[in-house]
């Protein structure tokens, strides 16, 4: 199954990652305009969120 999941929120220009734990998908981050996305699964993995929103 899916180990990691993230919602890319365009609206509220925000993530939030979830990640399996005993069979389920649980909320462990929300991330924002200056946060930095990276993951166990991906160790050498980092992005700002302002990545996924450019500025108009």
């Amino acid at each position: 199954g899916v180990k990691e999941y993230w919602i890319v929120d365009r609206f509220r220009k925000q993530v939030e990652v979830y990640r399996r734990d005993k069979g389920k998908l649980t909320l462990v981050a929300t991330l924002f305009d200056q946060d930095e996305l990276t993951s166990p699964l991906f160790p050498n993995f980092v992005v700002l969120i302002n990545r996924f929103f450019p500025v108009k």
